[in-house]
């Protein structure tokens, strides 16, 4: 950098006079410099390198006095050390923070103060080991919408993360209720959970380039949104330059197609409700009709005689099958068996144990779930059958005393009890 400095004179009455003195600043330097071209040369990829585990910085800046640095993406910085250029050796700075506050590869961020400008906002990024999918220059390592909303971050469950794309510009489709207002927050929630305070962003004077505020400002630094999304778009999109700081949001969304979304979402699991239930009772619950047995024979006779005169042969041809088949058994004819010595049919006997149960006789009824209601319709309609139960006592209710029999004893994780019985 090269200044120039033009005075203004004038000669009066043969003497010299300077009216002005001008200074002029002229920057000469590499595409790459920060301190010559500060708005272009805000990101390199040839700063940072690494060399046997140690990390390295190759000067860019030549027209810098003096240059400080941070690994933590302005968290903390290191001391101001005179520019010199050349390779100078850094150490990684400590950082804590969530594991969503976490970014990917390595990343410094280096201030120059330069003497002859009077400034020190020459702020220069560079990155290494980035991943294929990373942005190709970054200035944030993430950034974060808080508003009404999400309860500005505290309702967890609405994504707020803008997405850094390949050409260095943060995307994110925004809804909520409109109007409405929100705030870029670079770090989110902290461990403490409450939202960052110190790298806050929003629009002051709503002219689409983000400002930051220092916390203690009484001004709200918020981005307003007051125009709601005309008919036919649901939302914005809003795409963030993070190399200008400039922000626009543009319409997105369909209405109609949301709709068609809705009405899909309350068809649909209807329809397939219905589908299940009907290829569950086609495949696994048919009611199908016995096609074999006896046809009755058309008579002129009454249907109902008919009917007595079939069930009576049906009957006696069952007897007469029974009688022969009990005299094969014994040796004899069939004619030698007598009414008197037919045996009669044997009863079937069900056992039955439950803890559930249902005891007319008794009045005792004992229901949990099912398997009582299944007991209940078993005391009720198996009356032409043979009932034996097993009955657990339970707490609380008077059983009628039958004969005592011996006890069982039963062992449960090495606890023994005894089990009366009657």
């Amino acid at each position: 950098m090269h200044t120039v400095t033009v005075r203004n004179t004038s000669t009066v009455g043969g003497k010299f006079y300077t009216a002005a003195t001008d200074h002029f600043l002229f920057r000469i330097g590499k595409q790459d410099n920060p301190v010559i071209f500060p708005r272009t040369a805000n990101y390199t990829l040839g700063l940072l390198h690494m060399e046997n585990g140690r990390f390295y910085i190759s000067q860019k800046a030549a027209g810098a006095d003096l240059f400080r640095y941070s690994t933590n993406w302005g968290s903390s910085w290191s001391a101001w050390q005179t520019y010199h250029g050349g390779n100078v050796t850094i150490d990684r700075q400590f950082w804590s923070g969530t594991k969503r506050q976490a970014w990917k590869a390595e990343h410094i961020i280096m201030q120059y103060w330069s003497e002859p400008a009077g400034s020190s906002d020459h702020i220069q990024h560079a990155g290494f080991g980035l991943p294929s999918d990373s942005p190709v220059s970054r200035q944030f390592p993430h950034l974060f919408l808080h508003g009404p909303f999400n309860l500005y971050r505290y309702d967890a469950g609405v994504k707020n993360e803008m997405k850094l794309l390949k050409d260095g510009k943060g995307k994110i489709d925004f809804m909520a209720e409109w109007p409405t207002k929100f705030y870029f927050n670079v770090w989110g929630i902290n461990r403490d959970g409450k939202p960052d305070s110190t790298f806050v962003y929003g629009d002051i004077n709503k002219d689409g380039v983000l400002d930051r505020m220092p916390p203690s400002s009484l001004a709200e630094s918020i981005v307003n949104v007051t125009a709601t999304p005309p008919k036919g778009y649901l939302s914005y999109r809003i795409i963030l330059d993070d190399g200008t700081y400039n922000y626009r949001m543009i319409l997105a969304g369909s209405t109609p197609v949301q709709i068609a979304i809705f009405a899909l979402l309350f068809a649909v699991p209807v329809l397939t409700g219905f589908f299940a239930v009907w290829s569950f009772m086609a495949g696994f619950y048919q009611v199908k009709t016995n096609m074999k047995g006896i046809a009755l024979k058309r008579s002129i006779l009454p249907i109902a005689f008919a009917k007595s005169m079939f069930y009576n042969r049906l009957s006696n041809s069952n007897v007469a099958a029974t009688d022969e088949k009990r005299a094969v058994e014994m040796g004899v004819d069939s004619s030698e068996l007598t009414t008197a010595g037919q045996t009669p049919p044997k009863r079937p006997s069900v056992l039955i144990a439950t803890l559930e149960y249902d005891i007319e006789d008794w009045g005792i009824k004992i229901k949990i779930g099912g398997l009582g209601v299944m007991a209940q319709l078993m005391g009720k309609n198996l009356g032409h059958q043979d009932l034996i139960w097993i009955v657990p006592c339970v707490g609380g209710v008077d059983y009628p005393v039958d004969t005592p029999a011996e006890s069982i004893k039963v062992t449960i994780l090495d606890q023994a009890y005894v089990i009366a019985v009657q």
